[in-house]
């Protein structure tokens, strides 16, 4: 499988075979089959790998953004400071729910 990690995880997501042939899908299927049988846990490597891709290019980004404007910096953090307290609200609000 020598596609890109996020064209990889797209194509093994069982809600995009729509997007192919009855063949590409059977190509895919036993991909899928071939690759559990080696590593149980094949299909979640898949999206962890895609997921940390994403994350990471998203930082990249951000950080690219704060060397060329500094003010930029300042918002990207205020930007994660806000983001992790809605996570951490989240997870308090749904521990005692």
């Amino acid at each position: 499988m020598a596609l890109p990690v996020s064209d990889r995880a797209y194509m093994l997501n069982p809600d995009n075979r729509d997007q192919y042939s009855i063949a590409q899908q059977q190509v895919i299927e036993n991909l899928i089959k071939e690759s559990i049988i080696k590593d149980q846990d094949f299909e979640n490597k898949v999206r962890d790998v895609a997921k940390i891709k994403e994350v990471r290019d998203e930082f990249l980004t951000e950080y690219t953004k704060s060397i060329i404007n500094p003010k930029g910096l300042n918002d990207y953090v205020a930007k994660v400071k806000k983001e992790t307290a809605n996570y951490y609200t989240k997870k308090a609000f749904e521990s005692i729910s």
